[in-house]
């Protein structure tokens, strides 16, 4: 994104808009029938005035201002010199800030921006569309900001044009790139693009049009009720990206002709935020996949089913990361992006390694044993220590494979062994090898209390059709055998806001000492930063980000839920 619409972004906060016409169409929607077919980039903020006013009134800010973070914010400074904006505000235009929020830029506004001819950067273009519902109000706001550059220098000459027999102002600045303004009704178009605004002012017009089809394309994608939007239109961009094409026979060039594979399935990503009792924060792919190699069809099955290991993992856990991979898929899709000699290099690199250590046929059936469900967890620490516990489970796809399973274990202990014996011979606290029976199931574990921290014993096992790796024992005993039911859509990180703020209070002072010596504050100082984290993750429930497949679009969401409704 140029700094022109970086810019118009800022400037949009305070520059004001209106819309049109189209009978029953929402404010968006009247606003979107303008924007062309082709632009780039588009960012879309619907009912500002509805979700700030429903935040405003919610239980989750009325618990924040009760709050000893909230008395704090606001006594701060920075809320003083807001007053003062807003008395500024009321003396020029005749309203404060909540005022110009709800009556100007509540009901929506939209961002354009369109990429010129490839090396042509200064033909980008990029226009605002706002629909105020008070335009007295907005006039007003735009008669302010003009007297506030005249007065600063760099407003220059104003000149009227005509398009499609409406009339627009062109208006140079200086320092800055010229701007363009379009009036009329309820319609206020602000940017320095005078070709995409010509092209808004022959969209504006008073007949009744079929829906738009930047319309129908967010609500196909799932994102249709967002809060805020932005939308990339990849087919924009195709062009741009070829004159970058390096030679088809070049490593570059295959990895460029894989990217470019997978790019032309894609129609478009979208970022979203949603907010309703809680936040939802997204990212949209909506691709055809059809068009996408087979491995990586195969690899996006797997990535978006929920994992196994999902209801495996402790329930007091503070964090766990959890997901299905295809190995075989993955390799393949991998594979697309390397020219032979380098496929034939990497599989020779495996073989030197990995494979010498499990041997050949099991080296060729492992990636179809392991997988494609994994987990990596971190549950509170055990009892007498500070530092939390790790887990990390692979699934074995077919447990009674009798020549994966052993040589993988084989390879383990060879592994610790090599790296026990290493530290060893340079360390005079030698740290030791050991096994213990939990059941049927053969724990081995590194242990010495001088070198590993209170509560860390580094242990690994095969237990319930899974290779564990933890960093204490307890934590392969607490796997269980039965997977519970798995939840719809596939959840890939989970935090758990109130088992952190229970961690840092039982640890405080551990944790402040960490504190202190990597910033070089004191203590006291340390121990109060702690405390202010505590009272943040207060407001918070949980965060979950999660993979949801439709038929056309992958979509990953992190809902943020609090510990009070935020509407």
């Amino acid at each position: 994104m140029n700094r022109k619409f970086s810019t118009l972004i800022l400037v949009a906060l305070t520059w004001c808009s209106a819309a049109t016409n189209a009978p029953g169409a929402t404010p968006r929607d009247e606003l979107l029938r303008l924007v062309p077919a082709d632009a780039g980039f588009v960012v879309v903020v619907t009912d500002l005035r509805g979700h700030s006013n429903q935040l405003a009134a919610s239980p989750f800010l009325k618990k924040w201002r009760e709050s000893p973070m909230g008395q704090r914010a606001l006594a701060s400074p920075a809320l003083q010199q807001l007053n003062e904006i807003n008395q500024s505000l009321r003396r020029d235009v005749g309203a404060d800030a909540v005022e110009l929020r709800n009556e100007v830029l509540g009901d929506a506004i939209v961002l354009i921006w369109r990429p010129g001819p490839p090396g042509k950067p200064e033909m980008d273009d990029s226009l605002i569309l706002v629909r105020p519902r008070d335009a007295a109000m907005a006039a007003r706001v735009l008669a302010q900001v003009e007297k506030q550059q005249r007065k600063a220098g760099t407003s220059g000459a104003a000149q009227t044009r005509s398009h499609a027999g409406r009339e627009y102002t062109h208006r140079t600045r200086t320092g800055e790139p010229d701007e363009f303004q379009y009036v009329r009704g309820n319609l206020i178009a602000l940017g320095s693009g005078e070709r995409l605004l010509k092209e808004v002012i022959a969209a504006d017009t008073d007949d009744p049009v079929r829906e738009s089809p930047w319309v129908t394309r967010f609500r196909q994608t799932g994102v249709g009720d967002a809060a805020v939007l932005w939308w990339i239109n990849a087919r924009t961009f195709d062009a741009h990206l070829e004159t970058n094409r390096p030679p088809a026979q070049s490593p570059e060039g295959v990895a460029f002709t894989a990217v470019m594979r997978h790019w032309q399935a894609c129609d478009a990503v979208a970022a979203y935020l949603n907010l309703g009792a809680d936040a939802k924060m997204g990212l949209v792919i909506a691709a055809r996949p059809d068009a996408l190699p087979e491995s990586t069809r195969r690899l996006f099955r797997s990535m978006t089913e929920t994992s196994d290991v999902v209801s495996k993992l402790p329930g007091d856990a503070l964090m766990s990361l959890t997901g299905r991979l295809d190995l075989t898929a993955l390799r393949a899709a991998a594979e697309e992006f390397l020219p032979d000699p380098a496929r034939s290099k990497a599989g020779e690199a495996i073989g030197r390694t990995a494979g010498a250590t499990l041997g050949n046929d099991a080296m060729a059936r492992l990636p179809e044993a392991l997988g494609p469900d994994w987990g990596v967890c971190l549950s509170p620490p055990v009892s007498g220590a500070s530092v939390p516990v790790l887990t990390i489970a692979v699934r074995l796809k077919n447990p009674a494979d009798a020549e994966v399973v052993p040589r993988v274990l084989e390879s383990l202990h060879t592994l610790a062994t090599l790296a026990v014996l290493g530290y060893n011979t340079s360390h005079p606290n030698a740290v030791t090898l050991g096994s213990e029976r939990q059941g049927g199931v053969e724990v081995r574990f590194a242990a010495n209390e001088k070198v590993f921290p209170a509560g860390v014993r580094p242990s690994y096992a095969w237990k319930h059709g899974y290779l564990l790796m933890t960093s204490h024992p307890s934590a392969i005993s607490r796997f269980p055998a039965e997977s519970g039911p798995k939840p719809a859509s596939a959840p890939v990180v989970r935090f758990s806001a109130p088992a952190w703020a229970e961690f840092l209070k039982t640890q405080r002072s551990p944790v402040a000492a960490l504190i202190a010596a990597n910033d070089k504050v004191s203590l006291e100082e340390a121990k109060k930063q702690v405390d202010g984290i505590v009272d943040l993750l207060g407001f918070i429930s949980g965060i979950e980000l999660t993979v949801i497949r439709a038929d056309s679009n992958a979509r990953i969401e992190i809902t943020i839920t609090t510990s009070a409704p935020l509407k």
